[in-house]
């Protein structure tokens, strides 16, 4: 039986028992294969591989590509038209016992090589025990009973970081500290205990990072600038976040150093972006137990307090000052200076431009006063005389009895009742009062001026426009 032809298809006098007659070739990759395959009689479609480029003065065609060939090769071996020449398909995938296959010896040799090199099951005792001790020094770094072939610290911290990771000499790596591939940590940077870096970040300049935390892939921590970065204990970078680098700012100046601080316990979710302060004498703040999530932006000199959760999208302008225990919606922004008082909540989408007292609700462009948050209260274990004590220091600030007096103002309003010493044994009464005041009367203290008022309720901007009657209605706020 004559072997396949790769030249350009016979006619039909070539056609003999059934087979293609001999053509010779002149690809030499497929005329290597001729021996290997071979067209039997059992009849079925031929296999027919692309022709040859026509010769100068015909059509140029395009080669057969080698994807064809491999293509054209798989679907020989599986055909059951085509039948091998000195061996079986057993032989052809690696198996069976053809006159190609290694000798037995040989196979016994490298399987046992095999078994005592990879480690687990099915490994020879002292692999094992080898494999069982690397995982004991990963796991607690170099354990009681555990046998120790390295002769200092620097080759045990070296087997935990990746060959493509770039590390400066100068840099303060913890023993436990494991780096992942193509990180950069820079001279000055310090990575605490049981720091994990996945890959593809990048730690540099005067940068903290304490025990315990997790860089994702691609977050970038700390700048060559002049300053310092401090992070603390168990705070997780998402991917692609950015902390600690230069502010948007045209105060900033390349001389003066610029500072951010950051707690414990926070979770900064993807593509969110923390910036330094603008000023020595400032610093950016973030307080423990925040939840970031993704493409927030906290800009030079924010103060963030503890377990406050920032939802997608959120914008702090700079020198804003949010409080504890506050919700913050998703694609809301916060105009400079505006300070967010503790226990606060911000509904999706709010844009706002004065300050938030504690305890209360807004909602809207140019955000709204909308009554108590309520809910919050309960589960933070306010009890009722304080939910109480909050309701009646609201309904006497922006929803007075008779509309309050003539051109009086919430500040107003908040002195006399600090006056009479009516919430005097009520601690929560009294921080919405003077946050209240504070607010009306701070004026520029340097870096530190506030914008001056708080947001409005609904009932006096309808009272202004008269579009309500004299009185108190208790429907136009959500209590």
């Amino acid at each position: 039986m004559g072997p396949i032809s790769l030249g350009s298809p016979p006619s039909p006098r070539q056609r003999v028992g059934g087979g293609w007659g001999e053509t010779t070739s002149s690809f030499p990759v497929f005329s290597s294969l001729l021996p290997i395959l071979s067209l039997g009689k059992g009849g079925g479609s031929p296999i027919r591989i692309p022709p040859h480029p026509t010769r100068r003065g015909r059509r140029r065609r395009t080669p057969p590509s080698m994807d064809t060939f491999r293509g054209g090769l798989a679907f020989a071996i599986r055909s059951p038209c085509v039948r091998t020449r000195g061996w079986t398909f057993e032989d052809l995938r690696g198996k069976g016992r053809g006159k190609k296959r290694t000798s037995t010896h040989a196979t016994h040799a490298r399987d046992r090589r095999r078994r005592e090199t990879t480690p687990g099951r099915g490994a020879a005792p002292r692999a094992q025990k080898k494999d069982a001790e690397t995982r004991a020094w990963r796991a607690n770094g170099d354990p009681a009973g555990a046998t120790n072939t390295r002769e200092n610290e620097a080759d045990a911290w070296k087997d935990r970081m990746h060959p493509t990771a770039v590390v400066h000499p100068d840099a303060n790596v913890a023993v436990t500290a494991k780096i992942g591939p193509f990180c950069v940590v820079g001279p000055g940077a310090v990575l605490g205990e049981a720091c994990v870096l996945h890959g593809h970040n990048v730690v540099l300049g005067d940068t903290a990072i304490g025990d315990g935390c997790v860089l994702l892939q691609g977050a970038v921590v700390g700048a060559e600038d002049k300053g310092r970065v401090v992070l603390g204990e168990r705070n997780r970078i998402g991917h692609h976040a950015v902390v600690g680098v230069r502010c948007q700012d045209l105060k900033w100046r390349p001389e003066q150093p610029t500072y951010l601080t950051m707690g414990s316990d926070n979770d900064v979710r993807e593509h969110a972006s923390i910036h330094r302060s603008s000023h020595p004498e400032l610093c950016t703040t973030v307080g423990d137990g925040n939840l970031i999530m993704g493409q927030v932006h906290v800009a030079h000199d924010v103060h963030l307090g503890h377990r406050n959760i920032v939802a997608n999208g959120t914008l702090l302008a700079g020198h804003v000052v949010v409080g504890d225990r506050v919700g913050i919606g998703g694609g809301c922004a916060v105009q400079q200076r505006c300070h967010v008082g503790s226990y606060a909540y911000l509904a999706g989408g709010a844009m706002v431009e004065r300050d938030v007292p504690p305890y209360v609700r807004v909602q809207g462009d140019r955000a709204k006063l909308r009554g108590i948050n309520t809910v919050l209260l309960q589960r933070c274990g306010f009890t009722e005389e304080d939910s109480k004590s909050i309701r009646r220091v609201y309904r006497a600030l922006w929803l007075p009895k008779d509309g309050g007096e003539p051109n009086s103002t919430p500040h107003d309003r908040a002195m006399a009742l600090l006056q009479s010493g009516d919430f005097a044994a009520l601690p929560h009464a009294l921080d919405l009062l003077r946050f209240v005041v504070e607010a009306s009367t701070s004026g520029k203290n340097g870096q530190t001026m506030r914008v001056g008022s708080v947001c409005r309720s609904m009932f006096e901007l309808q009272r202004e426009k008269g579009t309500v009657a004299k009185g108190r209605p208790d429907d136009l706020e959500d209590e």
